[in-house]
């Protein structure tokens, strides 16, 4: 039986990694004083307004409407600088996490999560019964987890291979469950991230909303596509 898991920013906060964008703002205006005027600005404007900001992939789709076809390479420009600035800040948050110290807690805690992740605390009743009743009937069967990651990081792979043995998780039961597909929708640090807004309607510049090309470069489930990575 096959189980797909969704995992955002959530995950690694738990870890105690600062993985906010608003965590990275003020660092980001530090890195800025002597860049391009136009990411300087941009630095400005997101670290003086972070409840603003808060939600990056919103505010950067009205952020668009500063722009039009005919300076569109400087908004692309601040995009990249960006991204690069904080996927960098990403690998230093994850390298300070070291995962030697509780290994015990985070085994027992994460395979309690796969294996028994659904409760009348996060299901409704009827649902709970639903998936309960599912779960019942197969208990034998063997558990494949799969994972959509919606993370640059790969905490979620440091976890697993703390958890796995020779790739298997075994359950209460004796059972040996597997890890199926890691997917990370978005990239990964050092695997062509992306940082976007969620689809063409995001896009505030009604020029730039109509540019083919542009949101072919900025909207992700079009960079997804191109890439083919779901």
């Amino acid at each position: 039986m096959n189980i797909t898991f969704l995992v955002g920013n959530g995950f690694d906060l738990g870890l105690g990694l600062c993985s906010r964008y608003t965590d990275f703002y003020d660092i980001y205006l530090g890195q800025s004083f002597n860049k391009a005027p136009a990411i300087f600005n941009f630095a400005k404007e997101i670290s003086g307004n972070h409840d603003t900001w808060s939600d990056f992939e919103s505010a950067i789709g009205e952020y668009t409407s500063n722009y039009t076809s005919s300076n569109k390479r400087e908004f692309i420009d601040i995009i990249k600088d960006f991204t690069v600035s904080f996927v960098n800040y990403l690998e230093k948050q994850e390298g300070d996490l070291s995962f030697e110290k509780n290994q015990k807690q985070i085994i027992d805690t994460f395979t309690k999560a796969l294996s028994s992740f659904y409760s009348l605390d996060n299901l409704s009743p009827q649902s709970y019964d639903s998936v309960a009743s599912l779960f019942q009937k197969n208990a034998n069967q063997q558990h494949i987890y799969n994972f959509l990651v919606f993370n640059y990081t790969s905490t979620l792979e440091k976890c697993l291979k703390l958890c796995s043995d020779k790739g298997s998780i075994v359950r209460s039961n004796g059972v040996k469950d597997a890890i199926g597909q890691i997917v990370h929708v978005h990239g990964k640090i050092n695997d062509q991230p992306i940082i976007g807004v969620n689809d063409s309607e995001q896009i505030k510049s009604i020029e730039l909303s109509g540019d083919r090309a542009f949101i072919k470069r900025f909207a992700k489930p079009d960079i997804d596509q191109m890439l083919a990575r779901i």
